[in-house]
């Protein structure tokens, strides 16, 4: 992990020094056309009054931090680096995306699966600190979030419909251990099974302002081990996978007066609890939904506040509707203060309520100061 880490912060000094006779803001590089070099940081301070358990109830830490390079390679190949030195799983995103025409581009590597208007959404612009419960979900089952595979995007001439579809490895957001071998921690069954998932957007004109509807599909295939002690490859080998689908939808709007509303909802298979070992298996449905609202006002006479933004964002997240009592809520309420552009610092009380009346609602607040470049 050590050497990880100085390989990594040698190879971006590398790419960031620039020597005499380069201007600022450029960056000289060996084969790329044109390099551009970003990132951002999160500093956050959290209490949660819940008592015992794992959770975090009074802490300072640094939630990201992170370094993206995207490299123009040609005018239709550009190549993309993100890295989070405040993360275990160090290595982001590492894919190559090729444009053979206007209206088309292929993308592989690891990336983010397009599922999830909010889990497509960079962290450093979320209304609220956290993506709440359903990202969480739908990232841990490999619904949505980072793996490895390979996407057509395709859209019309005006941009408006975008449909994005691709199929991945199912090994979710990996690390580099074994050498520049991902594939080397993925299972029998990747090898021989892959997901799917797809998007397709629409972008109506709108007189003011912005709108956008998507609908989304994911397709995972889970299971892959043998029975204990017995190897897939001999006979009478215990083995059994099933395939298990999540769909969704998401809207937004946002106007030229700074008002913007985003509205998700998810349904699917609820796979948590599956074994391949089992005979049968029927997943039970989950269902989960959220609604966000902020507005954005900027202040034309402040040199140092620059714009306030207060934000508020309701979710409810039923793992298994056939249980009853199960659901939770998570109703946030917050406030950001914007220091110029790149400067943003973010509030939010966060209140998680459960219908299960043996358990106690519990209350967060966090405050983070988030800086760009």
């Amino acid at each position: 992990m050590k050497h990880k880490h100085i390989f990594i912060l040698a190879l971006t000094l590398s790419l960031v020094g620039r020597p005499a006779g380069v201007n600022a803001g450029q960056v000289e590089t060996k084969n790329a056309e044109k390099l551009t070099i970003s990132g951002y940081t999160q500093a956050r301070f959290v209490y949660d009054d819940a008592i015992g358990g794992s959770r975090v109830n009074n802490a300072f830490f640094v939630r990201r931090n992170r370094l993206k390079l995207a490299a123009e390679m040609s005018e239709r190949t550009t190549m993309t680096v993100q890295v989070d030195f405040a993360s275990s799983a160090i290595l982001k995103d590492a894919y190559v995306t090729f444009s053979p025409g206007k209206n088309l581009k292929f993308t592989a590597g690891q990336f983010k699966r397009p599922v999830s208007q909010e889990a497509l959404l960079s962290a450093s612009k979320t209304p609220t600190l956290d993506k709440g419960l359903t990202d969480e979900f739908l990232v841990g089952l490999g619904y949505a979030g980072r793996d490895q595979g390979l996407m057509a995007s395709i859209s019309d001439n005006q941009g408006r419909i975008n449909l994005m579809a691709g199929i991945f490895s199912g090994a979710g957001e990996r690390n580099v251990s074994k050498g520049d071998n991902l594939g080397a921690q993925q299972t029998e069954l990747q090898n021989r099974a892959k997901d799917f998932a797809a998007r397709l957007v629409y972008i109506p004109k709108l007189a003011t302002g912005s709108f956008q509807i998507a609908g989304n599909v994911s397709v995972r295939t889970a299971g892959a081990s043998s029975g204990k002690g017995v190897s897939l490859n001999q006979t009478g080998g215990v083995h059994k996978s099933e395939s298990f689908v999540s769909f969704g939808g998401d809207a937004s709007l946002k106007l030229d007066n700074g008002f913007a509303v985003f509205v998700e909802a998810f349904g699917g298979d609820n796979f948590s609890a599956f074994i391949d070992t089992l005979s049968n298996f029927n997943a039970p449905t989950f269902f989960a939904g959220h609604i966000a609202a902020l507005y954005h006002a900027k202040l034309k006479n402040s040199t140092v506040v620059t714009a306030v933004q207060p934000e508020l964002r309701f979710e409810s997240f039923d793992k298994n509707t056939d249980v009853s009592n199960d659901r939770e809520s998570l109703l946030s309420v917050g406030m950001s203060i914007f220091f110029g552009k790149n400067v943003r610092w973010r509030n939010n009380i966060i209140v998680n309520g459960f219908e299960d009346d043996t358990k106690s609602s519990h209350t967060q607040f966090g405050s983070e100061l988030q800086g760009l470049f």
